[in-house]
């Protein structure tokens, strides 16, 4: 729709006595190339993504000493969102301490009443990486991140997969005290759910299902050594460098001394953890373009008492949560929380027929 120029005007003139708006709005036209913004321009629906957001991040740390939580704009990316947090925080009032952040982000609400998929951070300890997924999915699910502690003041960074599944179990069952649970992860966070999974049937609550999205064999990682940045860099850039998602988490390690710690602290303790046998549905879906010839859905699969099944999606470890490869990845999703157990006829639902070129499956167990 064309823009009402008089309203520009009045919105120019207006911002023009404002120092803290016209500066935010300066960073969005740096990395968005707009012109003209309206408190609800939104960030991602602009062309923003992780890799930006986080660059902006970083802006308004350095222009305003204001130190955003970082999964602020998942949650309120509307132009309009951020001025007002951060004239809070440099108003009269900014002295005064939020309430400490907790673990989930609402990646994007689903029907009243409806059901809710929880997704735990991977490697980066983020969730940026599953917004793009969100939006994908059938509307009626809530879909719920859960980041990891220590990517904001305050937080401990957790070391081991049984400490990271026992704190963000907590929070999960604070928002959903009983079962049927769906949980999922890409990458480290498919064992980190593979953990929560377990916990929860221990407890005697309903799994219903469990998604790994790529997550990696653990059959001879424990010689594996991480020391440091430059192990990290070296590490994920075999895993589709040219992805947005390796971009931002490549580009986070290095600038983020906070995020860093994080990121060493989940690959080290995927590293050390052993994975026991489970009884529940799972889904293991494998990106196409893999850096190696290893087939990571075996180790999982040959760990799973009970319903499960593979699929193969396009792109590669990262891009098969971005657009467009995505929206395979969401409809294989779809389909499976759909049937809620790979063999009630998720065949039909994800392919329709047998020859759709997008997706494979390749075993059960």
């Amino acid at each position: 729709p064309a823009v009402d120029e008089l309203a520009v005007r009045r919105e120019d003139l207006r911002v023009a006595g404002d120092p803290v708006e016209r500066g935010l709005r300066a960073s969005w036209y740096e990395l968005l190339g707009v012109p003209h913004l309206t408190a609800s321009a939104d960030f991602f629906a602009l062309g923003g993504d992780s890799f930006l957001a986080m660059h902006l991040r970083r802006k308004v740390t350095e222009a305003f000493g204001v130190a955003l939580p970082v999964h602020f704009l998942v949650e309120r990316p509307t132009f309009g969102a951020m001025v007002e947090r951060l004239h809070a925080a440099t108003g009269p009032a900014a002295g005064a301490s939020d309430v400490r952040p907790d673990l989930l982000v609402r990646l994007r609400p689903g029907a009243p009443g409806g059901r809710s998929l929880y997704l735990i951070q991977p490697a980066g300890g983020t969730v940026f990486g599953y917004a793009a997924l969100a939006r994908a999915l059938d509307p009626a699910w809530t879909v719920i991140g859960v980041r990891a502690s220590g990517l904001e003041p305050g937080e401990p960074v957790l070391t081991g997969v049984e400490e990271m599944a026992a704190r963000y179990l907590e929070e999960i069952r604070g928002a959903q005290p009983h079962g049927p649970y769906c949980i999922g992860g890409h990458s480290a966070g498919g064992v980190i759910a593979y953990e929560v999974a377990q916990r929860l049937l221990a407890a005697g609550e309903v799994v219903e299902a469990l998604l790994l999205l790529d997550a990696p064999a653990l059959d001879g990682v424990g010689d594996l050594k991480i020391d440091g940045i430059d192990d990290l860099v070296a590490g994920f850039s075999g895993f589709g460098e040219g992805s947005t998602g390796a971009r931002a988490l490549v580009q986070a390690v290095q600038d983020d001394e906070r995020l860093r710690a994080v990121v060493l602290g989940t690959c080290r303790a995927v590293l050390g953890y052993v994975a026991r046998p489970i009884r529940a549905p799972l889904l293991y879906v494998r990106a196409r373009e893999q850096g190696d010839a290893r087939r990571p859905e075996q180790y999982w699969l040959d760990r799973c008492d009970g319903d499960g099944a593979t699929w193969i999606v396009p792109g590669d470890h990262f891009s098969m949560l971005e657009r467009p490869q995505v929206t395979t990845l969401a409809r294989v999703v779809d389909a499976y929380l759909t049937t809620i157990g790979p063999e009630r006829g998720l065949d039909s639902a994800v392919s329709g027929e047998r020859s759709d070129p997008d997706v494979q499956r390749t075993g059960t167990c």
